[in-house]
């Protein structure tokens, strides 16, 4: 410990001596009768120190005569610009000169593109070279600092590109375009360790149960399938679960999938998940950023409890056409881009569909044919993306982005069995269709370098459609046929039209507001056909069972409006807070809910390395999801509150204290607390194909849960070995009146212990080693405790009859997965 202080004492002290050597140079010259400005350049020269100043601030009069021997460059420098309005500031071993301003101060504001395709970067870092101000980019890489008047050194940084500085002399306000260039190489990406270190300071001061989704870094983890996913980057995080390899999407603190916001560019996205799970609908070749929350909230996300998955998307190169293939062993994918007009406007496109029905169709046939049917099973999946930009000028920007994707199963099976008395024919086929289409026309204006909006009108359907045919006809010499015929249908949908407007305005130094405004028309209708027809052997017919709900079913209409005030402040260098509340109105027939939704996080800088946080949100959500799998089966029915079902609501604390070292390690311990009232799920009899919906509200349970836990995570973010590893103990329960004899019993996915490693090295800029190893405590499931056995009088058998006990009273063996990769780069 004390090497460690003595060490510190002499870093510092050689830091102040070096500054101080500077002024305290000695010079010695004669100068007679010069102007002020040829005087400061012969004193420039002599000490070989810089000396910066702009001619228009030197008074054109003041003329200097001096006979200077071994005097201090300080008090030589201090005597020429006495009497005058100039004052002096030591910049990186320079000397600049500016003029006084009292109280005065400038506001810089301007956009950070990327030098070789102009694509904004969001989320870039800005700030002062001595890290009192400073701000970051928002979702149009839009930023406003305001400072004091004078000199000062502005640091621009963002993840994956070189560090920008540039030195500006504030005497107006400013509006600058900032071109950051990606680092292609392990020595770019290094950049100055102490500026790279509080580049990375300045990001996490800002993060707080929110994860920056490292876009340009997951493509090499190891892939499943060579499939690079978000949403399986994401289940590495601590805090979040999944079923067994992925399967389920997320569940974030003990919540249910659907209680995640899932916004791709801005627009919310109903099922975001393709094969039950296994994969997302993002394409990661069209992903700009990503990130995920877990608590904390920003106001200005709402509508749903447990997180928030923010998914923006390319722009699209302004000067080049570039274009990009490839293929694994699941799907192929196609991007391409490029300017409309050249440094105006852009374009972009992404296409991916795998071929998985091409191995399925064969494979199945044969294996069919084994059995004596003909048929096969085939199933895949695709997603288009899509945007167009236009600059129209220095303040006014309009985009147009849109996604359509979806997934396609059909199972076909065909048997026929001849004898010499009889035949057997058999039909059954099964088709699942289901899919997202949206759409956002977008406009973004700048009032001033103080005031940004953003109007976006939005689109958002998604559609399920299933079908399950089966025809059976048995005929028999001389006797007529005996026939079965039966029809499923069942579709699902919902469709949304919005508008928002945001606004983010910097009224003044070190302080920043966001807020705006939201309408959204909710339509959702959910449906279902069965016809069944049975023939006996004579012909007659014998019963006909129709319930048809498609053509019934009422459509259910809703209307949500929103408004939110989001209040960043940081009251000192060691104290700064987010202040905000979301308000909600929810409009159904006969019922309307108004909630407020306060929410707060407050910092505590204890050093420049250790920050303490705390926040304490709440949240409400108007949309149910209706589900028995558990595994985001598209057949879950998306449904609204109503007068008889009331809004989710929750509320969440967190308390974390974090650590960023000097070189670039992060380490954050956080606690949480989470509470959930009126979840709703099915009673123990009905299924969601079993349910009519104009009476659904009398199938479901409404109940709470609670999770809390604690997570610890240390990240390296930068250098030649990156990744992260975590801890999470946690507990997820629920309780329904009518469920489990009204007793608390664990979630489906409570985890008590989860355990990840995600780590990447890199050995040089052509070859790379990854790998990730998740261990984690055992999903909970029901089964039967005791089995009796009951004797029928009518079957002369006996019958097994299963006592479940408890719901989710045993746990399956421990999980543990261990993924390699391996990356060879031919740039």
């Amino acid at each position: 410990m004390r090497k460690l202080f003595l060490f510190i004492c002499i870093y510092f002290v050689s830091q102040w001596c070096l500054a101080q050597s500077v002024l305290d140079k000695s010079v010695s010259f004669f100068v007679q009768d010069e102007p002020l400005a040829s005087a400061l350049i012969i004193l420039s020269e002599v000490s070989e120190v810089g000396i910066s100043f702009s001619n228009s601030i030197i008074p054109p009069d003041k003329r200097v005569s001096a006979d200077i021997v071994e005097q201090p460059l300080k008090l030589v420098l201090e005597s020429f610009i006495k009497g005058t309005p100039i004052e002096y500031k030591l910049l990186n071993n320079q000397i600049v000169l500016f003029v006084k301003q009292g109280n005065e101060v400038y506001t810089i504001s301007g956009f950070i593109e990327d030098s070789e395709n102009g694509e904004r970067l969001i989320g870039a870092n800005v700030y002062t070279a001595d890290y009192e101000h400073g701000t970051t980019s928002n979702e149009y890489g839009f930023f406003s600092l305001t400072l004091p008047a004078g000199p000062t050194t502005l640091n621009f940084s963002y993840l994956g590109y070189k560090l920008l500085s540039t030195q500006i002399n504030l005497e107006e306000n400013k509006k600058l375009k900032v071109n950051l260039t990606p680092s292609l190489t392990l020595k770019e990406v290094l950049v100055i360790s102490t500026e790279a270190s509080n580049a990375v300071q300045m990001e996490a001061k800002m993060n707080f149960s929110r994860e920056r989704l490292p876009v340009e870094k997951i493509k090499g983890l190891p892939r499943l399938g060579g499939e690079v996913d978000l949403l399986r980057v994401a289940q590495l995080y601590p805090g979040v679960t999944s079923g067994a390899d992925g399967v389920g999407g997320l569940h974030v603190r003990g919540g249910n999938a659907d209680q995640n916001l899932l916004l791709l560019d801005g627009v919310p996205v109903y099922n975001g998940l393709h094969a039950l799970g296994i994969f997302s609908i993002f394409n990661t070749n069209a992903v700009k950023s990503a990130k995920l929350i877990k608590g904390g909230f920003p106001a200005r996300y709402g509508g749903r409890l447990s997180a928030v998955m923010d998914v923006r998307t390319r722009e699209g190169n302004y000067y080049h056409y570039a274009g990009e293939f490839g293929l694994s062993l699941i799907s192929s994918d196609l991007s391409f881009e490029g300017p409309i007009k050249k440094g105006k406007s852009s374009f972009f496109f992404s296409g991916r569909r795998a071929f998985t029905d091409f191995l399925l169709r064969p494979i199945t046939k044969y294996s069919k044919g084994q059995k004596n049917e003909e048929g096969f099973t085939s199933y895949y999946f695709y997603d288009l993306n899509g945007k167009f930009n236009f600059n129209i000028d220095q303040k006014d920007k309009i985009y147009f982005s849109f996604y359509t994707g979806g997934d396609s199963f059909h199972d076909e099976s065909d048997f026929e069995q001849n004898a010499s008395f009889f035949s057997i024919k058999e039909l059954d086929e099964q088709e699942f269709n289901w899919g997202n289409s949206i759409a956002a026309l977008r406009w973004n204006h700048l009032f001033n370098g103080k005031l940004f909006a953003n109007t976006t009108f939005t689109f958002s359907k998604f559609q399920y459609k299933s079908k399950d045919f089966f025809q059976s006809s048995i005929s028999v010499d001389g006797i007529a046929p005996q026939e079965v015929f039966s029809l499923t249908q069942y579709n699902s949908s919902i469709y949304d039209i919005a508008a928002k407007i945001d606004f983010d305005y910097l009224p003044a130094d070190k302080q920043s507001l966001k807020f705006g405004a939201a309408a959204i028309r909710h339509r959702f209708q959910p449906g279902l056909l069965i016809l069944d027809e049975d023939y006996n052997l004579l012909g007659t017919q014998q019963e006909i069972n129709v319930n048809d709900t498609l053509a019934n079913s009422p459509k259910a209409l809703a209307r949500e409006y929103s408004l939110y005030l989001e209040d960043q402040i940081e009251f000192n260098r060691f104290f700064s807070a987010e202040l905000g509340v979301y308000a909600a109105l929810w409009d159904t027939p006969g019922k309307q809910y108004f909630s407020l939704q306060p929410r707060i996080t407050a910092r505590l800088a204890m050093s420049s390395n250790y920050f303490l946080t705390s926040s304490f949100t709440t949240m409400t959500q108007h949309l149910h999801l209706l589900t028995n799998s558990g595994i985001g089966l598209p057949i879950d029915l998306w449904m609204p509150s109503t007068a008889q079902i009331k809004p989710q609501k929750s509320w969440q604390a967190v308390t974390s204290f974090s650590y960023i070292s000097d070189h670039l390690f992060q380490v954050s311990l956080e606690a949480y607390y989470k509470q959930m009232d009126n979840l709703i799920t099915f009673q123990e009899r009905p299924t969601a194909v079993s349910l009519d919906a104009r009476n659904w509200e009398n199938e479901v349970a409404i109940g709470q849960g609670k999770s809390y836990g604690i997570e610890f995570s240390i990240k390296k973010q930068k250098g030649n070995t990156t990744g992260f590893l975590s801890y999470t103990y946690s507990k997820a329960e629920r309780q329904f009146d009518e469920i489990n004899n009204g007793e608390v019993y664990p979630f489906k996915y409570d985890r008590t212990h989860d355990f990840k490693i995600a780590l990447a090295q890199k050995f040089s800029k052509n070859i790379e080693l990854s790998g990730n190893w998740v261990f984690s405590t055992g999903s909970a499931l029901t089964l039967p405790a005791s089995q009796y056995e009951y004797e029928s009088p009518f079957l002369n058998d006996n019958i097994p009859i299963y006592n479940y006990g408890k719901r989710n009273n045993f746990r399956l063996p421990n999980y543990h997965r261990l993924d390699l990769g391996i990356n060879f780069y031919t740039f």
